[in-house]
């Protein structure tokens, strides 16, 4: 096997676990979502947004799997805060 048909051969092989870990944290927010809009419990602005960033980690993802969790980490962290706040 040549070199170049070994390097497409495993061109998306970290593919699959960034966008497991991206996407599933996004599918966890979007049945919390969905979840909460059926009972009608608050507002969802904050979670459609972070499920949005959760899969835009999936570049960082194919970068380092790490930076990824840590990036994952950081938007719940955010997410937790910006909910916690109290509004007037």
């Amino acid at each position: 096997m040549r070199r170049g048909e070994e390097t497409i051969g495993h061109a998306t092989e970290h593919l699959s676990g960034a966008l497991a870990l991206g996407g599933g944290a996004a599918l966890f927010l979007a049945g919390q979502i969905y979840f909460r809009w059926r009972l009608k419990i608050g507002a969802n602005r904050f979670r459609i947004i972070a499920a949005i960033a959760a899969l835009a980690t999936v570049p960082v993802g194919l970068w380092l799997a790490i930076a990824q969790v840590a990036t994952l980490v950081l938007v719940f962290g955010v997410l937790l805060a910006v909910e916690d706040k109290p509004r007037a």
